[in-house]
Protein backbone atom coordinates (compact mmCIF):
# COMPACT_ATOMS: atom_id res chain seq x y z
CA UNK A 1 0.00 0.00 0.00
CA UNK A 2 3.02 1.81 1.06
CA UNK A 3 4.38 1.51 -2.28
CA UNK A 4 1.42 2.30 -4.43
CA UNK A 5 1.07 5.57 -1.97
CA UNK A 6 4.57 6.56 -3.05
CA UNK A 7 4.26 5.59 -6.72
CA UNK A 8 1.19 7.68 -7.52
CA UNK A 9 3.11 10.57 -5.17
CA UNK A 10 6.08 10.47 -7.53
CA UNK A 11 3.39 10.39 -10.48
CA UNK A 12 2.07 13.24 -9.62
CA UNK A 13 5.27 14.79 -8.80
CA UNK A 14 6.39 14.07 -12.68
CA UNK A 15 3.12 15.49 -13.90
CA UNK A 16 3.03 18.53 -12.13
CA UNK A 17 6.70 18.98 -13.43
CA UNK A 18 5.94 18.45 -16.77
CA UNK A 19 2.80 21.05 -16.59
CA UNK A 20 5.21 23.33 -15.09
CA UNK A 21 7.63 23.42 -17.84
CA UNK A 22 5.56 23.42 -20.48
CA UNK A 23 3.78 26.65 -19.13
CA UNK A 24 7.57 27.91 -18.64
CA UNK A 25 7.53 27.34 -22.47
CA UNK A 26 7.13 29.75 -25.52
CA UNK A 27 3.93 28.47 -27.64
CA UNK A 28 5.33 26.80 -30.68
CA UNK A 29 7.05 28.64 -32.47
CA UNK A 30 9.22 27.55 -35.71
CA UNK A 31 13.19 27.95 -35.68
CA UNK A 32 12.74 28.35 -31.87
CA UNK A 33 15.34 28.47 -30.27
CA UNK A 34 17.19 29.96 -33.27
CA UNK A 35 21.16 29.86 -33.71
CA UNK A 36 20.87 33.04 -35.32
CA UNK A 37 22.73 36.11 -34.54
CA UNK A 38 20.92 39.47 -35.29
CA UNK A 39 17.91 40.72 -34.37
CA UNK A 40 15.78 42.85 -36.79
CA UNK A 41 13.02 45.07 -36.63
CA UNK A 42 11.49 45.17 -40.02
CA UNK A 43 8.98 47.34 -40.75
CA UNK A 44 7.55 51.00 -42.29
CA UNK A 45 7.08 54.44 -40.13
CA UNK A 46 6.20 52.75 -36.94
CA UNK A 47 8.89 51.00 -36.85
CA UNK A 48 11.25 53.90 -38.30
CA UNK A 49 9.61 55.83 -35.17
CA UNK A 50 8.29 58.94 -37.45
CA UNK A 51 7.94 61.82 -34.86
CA UNK A 52 10.16 60.52 -31.92
CA UNK A 53 13.85 61.19 -31.23
CA UNK A 54 15.92 57.42 -32.64
CA UNK A 55 16.09 56.76 -28.57
CA UNK A 56 12.03 56.89 -28.08
CA UNK A 57 11.21 54.39 -31.16
CA UNK A 58 9.72 51.01 -29.84
CA UNK A 59 12.99 49.42 -31.40
CA UNK A 60 15.37 51.59 -29.13
CA UNK A 61 13.19 50.92 -26.07
CA UNK A 62 13.05 47.10 -26.68
CA UNK A 63 16.74 47.12 -27.37
CA UNK A 64 17.31 48.74 -23.67
CA UNK A 65 15.00 46.39 -21.93
CA UNK A 66 16.20 43.06 -23.42
CA UNK A 67 19.34 44.07 -23.27
CA UNK A 68 20.26 43.40 -26.94
CA UNK A 69 21.55 44.98 -30.02
CA UNK A 70 18.51 45.06 -32.91
CA UNK A 71 18.60 46.69 -36.40
CA UNK A 72 16.03 48.94 -36.84
CA UNK A 73 15.00 48.08 -40.88
CA UNK A 74 11.93 50.61 -40.25
CA UNK A 75 11.47 52.55 -43.78
CA UNK A 76 8.72 55.12 -43.94
CA UNK A 77 5.37 54.41 -45.80
CA UNK A 78 6.82 51.12 -46.79
CA UNK A 79 4.56 48.45 -48.15
CA UNK A 80 4.59 44.85 -47.75
CA UNK A 81 5.92 44.51 -51.13
CA UNK A 82 8.71 47.33 -50.94
CA UNK A 83 9.69 45.73 -47.77
CA UNK A 84 9.96 42.68 -50.28
CA UNK A 85 12.17 44.08 -51.99
CA UNK A 86 14.67 45.37 -49.49
CA UNK A 87 15.23 42.23 -48.27
CA UNK A 88 18.28 40.64 -50.15
CA UNK A 89 20.33 43.72 -49.23
CA UNK A 90 18.89 43.17 -45.81
CA UNK A 91 20.51 39.54 -46.08
CA UNK A 92 23.82 40.15 -47.67
CA UNK A 93 24.06 42.97 -44.67
CA UNK A 94 23.00 40.36 -41.59
CA UNK A 95 23.20 36.89 -43.45
CA UNK A 96 22.12 35.05 -40.36
CA UNK A 97 19.31 36.81 -38.46
CA UNK A 98 18.13 35.23 -34.81
CA UNK A 99 14.86 36.95 -34.88
CA UNK A 100 12.76 39.21 -36.66
CA UNK A 101 9.92 41.88 -36.00
CA UNK A 102 7.80 41.68 -38.54
CA UNK A 103 5.26 45.21 -38.23
CA UNK A 104 3.92 45.88 -41.82
CA UNK A 105 0.61 46.30 -43.51
CA UNK A 106 -0.41 49.50 -42.31
CA UNK A 107 0.42 51.33 -45.81
CA UNK A 108 -0.93 48.61 -47.45
CA UNK A 109 -4.41 49.54 -46.21
CA UNK A 110 -4.08 53.10 -46.73
CA UNK A 111 -3.09 52.57 -50.59
CA UNK A 112 -5.96 50.04 -50.25
CA UNK A 113 -3.81 47.22 -51.71
CA UNK A 114 -5.73 43.99 -52.05
CA UNK A 115 -5.40 42.28 -48.40
CA UNK A 116 -4.82 38.90 -50.62
CA UNK A 117 -1.80 40.76 -51.84
CA UNK A 118 -0.78 41.92 -48.75
CA UNK A 119 -1.17 38.45 -47.05
CA UNK A 120 0.87 36.68 -49.97
CA UNK A 121 3.65 39.44 -49.73
CA UNK A 122 3.72 38.81 -45.84
CA UNK A 123 3.96 35.36 -46.01
CA UNK A 124 6.96 35.45 -48.36
CA UNK A 125 8.61 37.29 -46.26
CA UNK A 126 8.00 34.87 -43.35
CA UNK A 127 9.23 32.07 -45.79
CA UNK A 128 12.58 34.21 -46.15
CA UNK A 129 13.26 35.03 -42.81
CA UNK A 130 12.65 31.36 -41.64
CA UNK A 131 14.69 29.99 -44.28
CA UNK A 132 17.52 31.47 -42.71
CA UNK A 133 17.26 30.35 -39.20
CA UNK A 134 14.75 33.01 -37.94
CA UNK A 135 12.36 33.29 -35.30
CA UNK A 136 9.57 35.27 -36.44
CA UNK A 137 7.45 37.91 -34.91
CA UNK A 138 4.14 39.09 -36.62
CA UNK A 139 2.91 41.99 -35.48
CA UNK A 140 -0.85 42.52 -36.12
CA UNK A 141 -1.22 46.50 -37.18
CA UNK A 142 -4.97 46.83 -37.28
CA UNK A 143 -7.51 48.76 -35.48
CA UNK A 144 -8.82 52.48 -34.72
CA UNK A 145 -8.75 54.35 -38.15
CA UNK A 146 -7.89 50.70 -39.75
CA UNK A 147 -10.19 48.52 -40.99
CA UNK A 148 -10.42 45.47 -39.05
CA UNK A 149 -10.94 43.26 -41.99
CA UNK A 150 -7.31 41.91 -42.31
CA UNK A 151 -7.04 41.18 -38.69
CA UNK A 152 -7.90 37.73 -39.29
CA UNK A 153 -5.55 37.37 -42.62
CA UNK A 154 -2.47 38.14 -39.32
CA UNK A 155 -3.78 35.61 -37.44
CA UNK A 156 -4.46 33.04 -40.06
CA UNK A 157 -0.28 33.72 -41.18
CA UNK A 158 0.84 32.95 -37.51
CA UNK A 159 -0.51 29.53 -37.50
CA UNK A 160 -0.03 28.83 -40.53
CA UNK A 161 3.69 29.58 -40.02
CA UNK A 162 3.65 29.01 -36.64
CA UNK A 163 5.20 32.49 -36.29
CA UNK A 164 5.08 34.18 -32.62
CA UNK A 165 2.07 36.84 -32.51
CA UNK A 166 0.87 40.09 -31.19
CA UNK A 167 -2.24 41.06 -31.94
CA UNK A 168 -3.36 44.61 -32.68
CA UNK A 169 -0.73 46.46 -31.32
CA UNK A 170 -1.75 50.14 -31.80
CA UNK A 171 -4.79 48.89 -29.66
CA UNK A 172 -5.81 51.92 -27.05
CA UNK A 173 -3.16 53.91 -28.70
CA UNK A 174 -4.62 54.78 -32.20
CA UNK A 175 -7.55 56.53 -30.27
CA UNK A 176 -5.89 58.20 -27.48
CA UNK A 177 -4.37 61.61 -29.06
CA UNK A 178 -2.31 61.68 -25.77
CA UNK A 179 -0.08 58.91 -26.97
CA UNK A 180 0.17 60.51 -31.05
CA UNK A 181 2.12 63.07 -32.71
CA UNK A 182 -0.57 62.99 -35.42
CA UNK A 183 -3.48 60.64 -36.50
CA UNK A 184 -1.44 57.87 -36.90
CA UNK A 185 2.16 57.89 -35.61
CA UNK A 186 2.39 57.08 -31.82
CA UNK A 187 4.56 59.54 -29.49
CA UNK A 188 7.34 58.67 -26.96
CA UNK A 189 4.42 57.14 -24.87
CA UNK A 190 2.48 55.31 -27.23
CA UNK A 191 6.36 53.43 -28.64
CA UNK A 192 7.09 52.67 -24.93
CA UNK A 193 3.52 50.91 -25.23
CA UNK A 194 4.14 49.34 -28.42
CA UNK A 195 7.37 47.46 -26.64
CA UNK A 196 5.59 46.68 -23.42
CA UNK A 197 3.34 44.16 -25.91
CA UNK A 198 6.34 43.10 -27.65
CA UNK A 199 8.18 42.28 -24.74
CA UNK A 200 5.94 39.78 -23.20
CA UNK A 201 6.10 37.83 -26.39
CA UNK A 202 9.58 38.18 -27.68
CA UNK A 203 11.90 37.99 -23.92
CA UNK A 204 10.55 34.09 -23.68
CA UNK A 205 12.34 33.80 -27.49
CA UNK A 206 15.33 35.13 -26.11
CA UNK A 207 16.20 32.13 -23.56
Amino acid sequence: MRRRTLLIGSGIAVLLGLVLWQLGRPPQVRNYPSTGETLIALGDSLTAGDGVASAETYVAVLSARLGVSIVNAGVSGDTTAGALVRLPALFGQYPRPKLVIVMLGGNDFLQRRPKEETAQNLGRIIEAFQARGAVVVLVGVRGGVFSDEFASEYKRLARQYQTAYVPNVLKGIIGDPSLKVDTIHPNAKGYQKIADRLEKVIRPLLK
